[in-house]
């Protein structure tokens, strides 16, 4: 079976909700002790290397690109940490040669790096490789990746999600330098709030296709650190687009690291009637899709989609499908398992999607928590309805 969390509740009832309440201070202390509580789950990240379903698109798949791009990180990993354990050490040098020395590693690293991320284009594409006539039209499909992506890997996920869904995908690339340093980039985002170049890109784009006018749906994917990104751009949204263009947006995540993911109430049962829900969102649909073995989404949704941590409550609003297994890699442990293809095309059938929905009940008064007897993933799945150019009802 597959654990099912359905949405929080409409409102906290305390105003001790991370993570506005909380300083950034202890924010970052928090997740230091959370990083150090869940670090024998590190490992998982890259568990399993095989299958390798999806060919060459596969991070893992045993290719010259691939290769590269794992020697890649293992050698930066390896500088990375050995440069942190030296700072200590450095302290007692001259100021001037402590900063060189730091600041130069820092633009060495930034410089090694752009030969994997490629040109400074922040927006890339991808089209189905068997496209379906009209499958798409007036709708626009956005997707931000996770930590250590390259341009390489960028491209393999970007086509994968196009044959999964037989539409054009668009993205932000969220440049990768080093799996250490983007670890770090991911605490300064979320526990300080700090908007990088590639947040602003993906707000002006998707901003900007929310507010077109021959745009119905714009649909965004979410994986890893761009869970992080993809809710800040959300946070900015829901400030500065009327609330009948954000019903545009619809959101799906991967391994979600985001510490909370917002979705505010805007109408209540006395704007509808008697016979209405009691409660309304802005934006209709989010789901999030978490292996329980991931590092990077215990660190995330699988820690914060609960209504409390620690004493304080959590904002992270969204359906959470919780698959039992390893991997944090998006083609590699999570659209291979969770949507599965054969002659590139997604299969009917596959363990996860046909699995029983258990209920998580410790979101059980959520006033839309709906029923689950007897269900499968594939009939709660909202985007499972979006397979081989399908639509929802």
């Amino acid at each position: 079976m597959t654990t099912f969390v359905s949405e929080q509740a409409n409102m906290t009832t305390t105003s001790l909700s991370l993570p506005t309440y909380v300083s950034p201070t202890r924010l970052l202390i928090r997740d230091l002790k959370l990083v150090w509580k869940l670090r024998w789950d590190l490992p998982k990240i890259i568990l399993p290397l095989t299958p390798n379903l999806s060919g060459p698109l596969d991070e893992l798949a045993p290719t010259w690109a691939n290769r590269t791009e794992l020697v890649f990180h293992t050698v930066l990993v390896v500088a990375q940490l050995g440069f942190l354990a030296s700072i200590p050490l450095c302290l007692v040098l001259p100021l001037v040669t402590f900063l060189l020395y730091f600041v130069g590693f820092v633009v060495a690293n930034y410089l090694i790096c752009i030969y994997f991320n490629g040109s400074c284009q922040t927006e890339y594409m991808a089209a189905p490789k068997t496209p379906i006539p009209g499958v798409g039209k007036n709708e626009k499909w956005i997707f931000i990746n996770g930590v250590s992506v390259g341009r390489h890997w960028l491209n393999g996920n970007l086509q994968r999600l196009a044959d999964t869904f037989r539409r054009e995908i668009f993205a932000v690339h969220n440049p990768t330098y080093g799996i250490i340093f983007d670890l770090i980039q991911c605490l300064i985002e979320r526990d300080l709030s700090y908007d990088t170049c590639d947040i602003r890109q993906a707000y002006t784009f998707i901003k900007r296709e929310l507010m077109s006018e021959k745009n119905t749906k714009v649909v965004l994917i979410l994986h890893s650190q761009g869970g992080i990104e993809g809710g800040m751009v959300i946070d900015w949204l829901l400030a500065d687009v009327p609330e009948t263009k954000m019903k545009k947006l619809e959101v799906y995540t991967f391994g979600n690291a985001a510490n909370h993911f917002n979705n505010p109430v805007r109408r209540s049962q006395d704007d509808y009637g008697a016979e209405a829900p009691d409660y309304c969102r802005t934006i209709s649909h989010i789901e999030h899709y978490a292996n329980e073995g991931d590092f990077v989404a215990r660190f995330g949704v699988l820690e914060f989609a609960k209504r409390l941590c620690g004493e304080h409550e959590s904002r992270f609003v969204g359906q959470v499908f919780q698959r039992a297994g390893t991997g944090h890699l998006l083609c590699q442990h999570y659209l291979n398992y969770m949507f599965a293809m054969k002659d590139n095309k997604v299969v009917e059938s596959n363990p996860f999607m046909d699995s029983l929905a258990w209920v998580d009940q410790s979101n059980s008064d959520a006033k839309d928590t709906r029923r689950t007897d007897g269900a499968k993933i594939k009939d709660i799945s909202r985007l499972w309805h979006y397979r081989n150019g399908g639509s929802p009802h």
